[in-house]
């Protein structure tokens, strides 16, 4: 399964840096699932940012 990880503000952002993050799972006589998540290597930070402006009031 692939899943995308991001935030509405995320949305058209020129400074996107995608990273993925594969896990791999396999089980006795069932054979290999794999897992990749899609986020950007900036989400934390971005994330601060908008708690920040919403906490002085900004419209994020």
């Amino acid at each position: 399964m692939i899943r995308l990880q991001a935030e509405d503000y995320c949305q058209n952002c020129e400074e996107l840096k995608p990273e993925t993050q594969v896990m791999s799972r396999g089980y006795v006589g069932t054979g290999c699932k794999v897992d990749t998540t899609i986020r950007c290597s900036d989400a934390q930070k971005c994330e601060r940012l908008c708690e920040y402006l919403k906490k002085e009031g900004g419209n994020v």
